[in-house]
Parts: C-alpha cells; structure tokens; sequence
C-alpha cells in the first residue's frame, strides 16, 4: 500500500509541472531577483524595481513566448520581418517564440497602462523617451541589472555606442534602464550647387561647407544677393531656439550648451558666441526676410526651393527633404564646431529603446535568461545593420553603419549617422525643460525663442539674454529641490 501511495504522489507532482510548463511562464508567482555584477553596478536597483515577494521562482517553460509591443509603426515590416527569422532559427534552437505586436506611438503608453491593469503587461517595449518617462514614474519598467547578465550587457552596449547610448532612469539614477537605441540629433544643411556657383569651395572646386560659427557667417554673407539668402530660420516655432540654436550649437563648447553646477544649485548658458552670430544674420540681412513670422516648414520650404543656402535643422529634416519638401539640388549636411575645430559632439536627444517590464521578474531565471537572448538580439549588429540600411534606424553604434550596405541609403542619411555616433546625450534636470514652477510661466524653448528674437531686434544685450536664461534655471532648481522634486546628488 506504501508503494502505491508513493507512486501516485509521484504521478500527482509530475501532472502539476506539466501544467506548469504550459503556462507560458505567466504564472502569478514573483520570481527572485536575477544576480548582478558588482564591478558594473554602480548603486542599488531602486525601490520601485524591487519585487515585495520571496516566493520561489516560477517553472522554466519549453518554450517561452515574449511579448513585444512595439510603438514604431515605420519600423513595422522590417522588424515583423526579423522576428519571423528569429522565430524560426534562434527561437526554434532555445525554446523562445517572440510574440511581436505594434501599436501607434500615441497609443503606446495607454496600451501599456491597459496592460498593467490587467496583468497583460508585455516583456519589453520598444518606445520612446516619453512613454518611458510615464512608466518609470510608475515604477512599470525595471533596469537591466535585475536581469540575469543584464549588467555585463549594458556594458558591452556602452562600449560600443559610448554615453551616446547610454540613458538611465528619468530621476537621474545611475541605474540603467533602456539603452538609447534610435537617436536624434541636429545638423546644419546646405545647398552644394548654390555654395559652388558662390566660390565657397575647397582647392578641388567641391562645396566647402563651414566648420565654425564664424566661417557660418561668412557664408551666410557670400550666399545673400537679390534673390537669395545665406540662411532660412523659422523663430515662429516655438522650439527654434533649442533644437536649431541650442543643439547645434552644443558641439562647440566642452561642457554643453548649458552646463549644471549641482553643488551650488546653478546654471551656465555658454552660447554667447552662436546667438551673436544669429543676431548679425539676422540684423545684416542673411536670412529669408520676416524670420519671426515664419514657421519651421516654411523655412524648410524655403532651403528646399533654393531660396536660402543653409538650415539649421535636425535628424528628421533628411526625411523632410527628400520625400516631403523635397531639394531638387545636390545638399549635404554638417556639424559647426569649436572656432580651434574641436568637435565635441552633438546634442543628441535620447530616443527610442527597448524596456523590460517589471513583468519579467515573474518568469524563472532560466525564463529571464530567455528575455534577455532577445533583448541582445535586437541590439545586435544583424537587427542593427538592417535596419539602418532601410532607413529606419540611426544609432549610435557606429558597428551598425560599418555592416549596413550603404549603398541602399541615401548619402545623406550616412552622414547624419556619422555625426550622430559621436554626439553626446543632453538632458535637462527635473522639469528645467518646462520651467514648470519658476516665475517665467514659460517653458525654456519658449524662454530662448523670445529672448533670441530680443537680441536679434536689439531689445537685449548678449549679458542680459544669458542672465535672463540663468536666473530662470537656477530658481527652477531651488524650487524643485525645496519640494522634494530633484535630488541634485542624482545628477552629480
């Protein structure tokens, strides 16, 4: 009688892993957190990424589907394409199946509250800082070093992308918890034909494009005549200063466009230079008449139909100008730098990357193993080279551009690329981007659009402008650390 009680507890322990294994690894449980490396570490995961339970991990499944929500519709039929390889190679050899999905950018964030509410969160997300933003104040995502392995991975990726791929949790943790994937940056375009037909060439008659702000207004002077102008600005748009100005302007100065002093609670507008050199285009005549009455894409329209020689423009502006305004004439773009020709780097906003959700911390660590093999996927130079080579993908990894086929982008496509890979991330602090609790009641982009079109009119002198800019930052910080809001140490 022994025996048979025994060999029916056994039979009963069997039948319940069978049921296990066909979960799907989405079992309530809460699964331990995965190990971490303390050489890569550089503090404690934080609060929200923890998980209350000590109950033991869930069962390893067979085969593990991971979902991935995608919010980038554009990407859509070459990563659907992708993940069907995946699927059938690497998913079929290691038990993983990539459940795939994609959602408009604006739906992104509701999909995934829905998902939180109803315990259908997805594995990761591809997403933008915005929706990250929205999560991490949730607490919804984790960082990588919760993951098995997680660590020595975002290693890797800072090794190979730099601190243009890094970005952390939106508090200014030093935990990481999306590496920037698809990065956004500005250039200066121009006109090759019109820089040719004016002199502006090098010893082999080829456009010679300007390498500082001072050779910047130079040009803008030999390309103005009766019919044409050196520069075509849009400071009706409420982001102009910033984006065109203020980004751009970002590879010239070693400590950024606007430094941060966390110690003393204070701000450093070091753009004195490019703002004198706007002002002149602007008061001389170089640039397309009417400057504050005219909206970004009129002024694209206006380098598009040859009217202005150059644009201070962004990433994006390579798509505008060949499928939406498009340049019937030879163009090319470029990086204005330091008046010594040190180029030190671009203001890159961090874009797009893919989030582990705190969804993943259910699974057993054979399972987040699982996860983790996919997540190495997408950042990987096969995912990264094809993409980029469609155009879809601008990355900081320069190991993406070297294994695309070039020869299927657009020339000018690559050296936005190029300049991008040595780009650095810009970041504002706490809500300093939107002023949001300073006496201005004006967001920053809207405090450096007016004050920049006051310079150019003569209302305010370049000592004003920055004292102005200054004095808005640093009540921002005062109130924000006053309210508890911004931990400066965060940031040191």
């Amino acid at each position: 009688m022994k025996k048979i009680l025994s060999c029916l507890l056994v039979m009963t322990m069997i039948c319940g892993l069978m049921t296990a294994c066909g979960s799907g690894g989405d079992t309530p449980s809460t699964a331990q957190q995965g190990e971490t490396s303390k050489e890569s570490q550089q503090s404690e995961p934080s609060k929200e990424a923890q998980t209350s339970g000590e109950t033991e991990p869930a069962a390893a499944t067979e085969v593990l589907k991971v979902p991935f929500l995608s919010g980038d519709v554009p990407k859509d039929p070459v990563i659907q394409e992708l993940v069907n390889k995946f699927n059938e190679t690497t998913g079929k050899e290691q038990g993983i199946e990539i459940e795939y999905t994609v959602t408009a950018a604006g739906e992104l964030l509701n999909t995934l509250s829905l998902g939180l509410e109803n315990g259908e969160l997805p594995y990761v997300y591809y997403g933008s800082k915005g929706s990250n933003m929205a999560m991490e104040e949730g607490g919804f995502n984790i960082p990588f070093s919760l993951l098995p392995g997680g660590a020595e991975f975002v290693a890797d990726w800072e090794a190979k992308a730099g601190s243009a791929g890094m970005w952390s949790k939106v508090t200014g943790s030093n935990e990481i918890y999306y590496l920037a994937y698809d990065n956004q940056g500005p250039a200066l375009f121009y006109n090759k034909d019109m820089f040719v037909e004016k002199g502006i060439v090098d010893e082999n008659g080829e456009a010679k494009p300007p390498e500082t702000w001072d050779e910047f207004l130079k040009d803008a002077e030999i390309l103005t005549d009766d019919e044409h102008f050196g520069l075509a600005m849009g400071l009706q748009w409420g982001s102009y200063a910033l984006y065109h100005i203020v980004y751009n302007a970002f590879s010239m100065v070693p400590e950024g466009a606007i430094s941060f002093d966390y110690d003393n609670l204070k701000s450093s507008f070091n753009l004195e230079r490019p703002y004198e050199v706007i002002g002149e285009i602007y008061q001389k005549g170089y640039c397309v008449p009417g400057a504050e009455t005219i909206d970004n894409d009129p002024a694209r329209s206006y380098f598009s139909e040859g009217v202005a020689g150059m644009f201070l423009g962004y990433s994006w502006d390579v798509g505008v100008f060949t499928t939406q305004y498009v340049a019937n004439f030879d163009w090319d773009l470029c990086a204005l730098k330091n008046e010594d020709g040190t180029d030190y780097g671009i203001a890159l906003a961090p874009a797009v990357g893919l989030v582990p959700t705190k969804k993943v911390l259910e699974l057993s660590e054979a399972d987040q193993e699982k996860v983790m093999t996919v997540i190495k996927w997408f950042y990987s130079d096969e995912v990264g080279a094809r993409l980029t080579e469609e155009g879809q993908l601008s990355s900081s990894n320069p190991s993406f551009l070297e294994k695309a086929d070039k020869s299927k982008m657009l020339p000018q496509t690559v050296k936005m690329i190029e300049i991008m890979t040595s780009g650095r991330v810009f970041a504002f602090p706490g809500k300093v981007q939107g002023l949001s609790e300073s006496n201005t009641e004006k967001s920053l982009p809207t405090l450096l659009n007016e004050t920049l079109l006051d310079y150019c009119k003569g209302n305010m002198t370049i000592e004003e402008v920055k004292e102005e800019i200054e004095s808005a930052i640093d009540l921002e910080l005062q109130t924000e650390v006053e309210s508890g809001t911004l931990n400066p140490d965060d940031y040191k």
